[in-house]
């Protein structure tokens, strides 16, 4: 997944997190965010994904 950078200059890393929302059969997941990236870079990878299910994507930028 690719994020934008921030337009706030003190913005200098990025905390990535993902929590899967649905299976494979559209039935409702409980799961927490976990940090699936940390760092200056706009490109993190999501792996093990299930096909079908769904998954919220989230990203917070961190100053220093």
């Amino acid at each position: 997944m690719t994020i934008t950078a921030s337009t706030d200059a003190f913005v200098d890393q990025y905390e990535v997190e993902v929590r899967q929302d649905t299976d494979r059969d559209g039935n409702a997941v409980t799961d927490d965010f976990r940090v699936v990236g940390q760092g200056n870079a706009l490109e993190y990878q999501m792996l093990n994904v299930i096909d079908s299910a769904t998954y919220t994507v989230r990203c917070r930028g961190i100053n220093a």
